[in-house]
């Protein structure tokens, strides 16, 4: 026996909300609640999860909506900075820009640092292992929207992707930690959490060894 309820005349965003509402507390991946949320910053959102870097590059499984999460904090981070990350935040962050659109500077800016990130680490081979983990995607992409702001980049691709591929090799060499500090830093704060702390901590890890190789 199946109990059911039959709704009328609702509209696609009624109709989201609700069964986002509802399965709050189910076995839904990430990915799948966010991308049942309403709004047009859904659709934002699946634009940046399509964008070629994040499609392609990343080491992320894509299957149900895998990377997902991380298209939501990139857009996070740029319409409000880095805050706590983790789930209930982003699903309230979904919430209160729900009408995000595709003229947000945020959205614009977020395209801009992902195009610079995939001439960097382009989709031809793609599936960069180093960015096998979600707090990768987010560090490395913190630390080339910081940087831009800062210096510019134009021109410096191929320091920034030596940069990531010696510093993730560097983070897990036992060797390497004991040698500095900072990579011991990174590797114990690398494998979860979504705090604002930790999130600033990575960040600005990478821009100081960054700095000190490229000066």
């Amino acid at each position: 026996h199946l109990n059911f309820k039959v709704i009328e005349d609702y509209n696609d965003e009624k109709i989201r909300l609700i069964f986002s509402r509802l399965q709050r507390g189910k076995p839904l991946t990430l990915g799948e609640k966010l991308n049942a949320m309403p709004g047009s910053i859904v659709l934002k959102i699946r634009e940046i999860a399509k964008h070629p870097f994040m499609k392609e590059s990343i080491g992320i499984s894509k299957e149900r909506y895998g990377n997902y999460p991380d298209a939501a904090r990139i857009l996070f981070y740029e319409k409000v900075g880095i805050r706590d990350f983790g789930t209930p935040s982003l699903l309230d962050f979904l919430e209160e820009y729900s009408n995000l659109d595709k003229e947000d500077r945020a959205y614009k800016r977020a395209v801009s640092i992902l195009n610079i990130l995939e001439r960097v680490f382009p989709r031809d081979p793609g599936n960069y292992q180093f960015f096998n983990k979600h707090a990768w995607v987010m560090a490395a992409y913190t630390m080339v929207s910081e940087m831009e702001k800062r210096y510019g980049l134009y021109g410096k691709e191929s320091f920034l992707g030596d940069f990531i591929k010696s510093i993730h090799s560097n983070v897990y060499s036992e060797d390497m930690r004991m040698s500095n500090h900072n990579y011991q830093r990174f590797y114990d704060n690398v494998r979860g959490g979504w705090s604002e702390k930790i999130i600033t901590l990575r960040r600005d890890i990478l821009i100081k060894e960054f700095l000190k190789k490229y000066p």
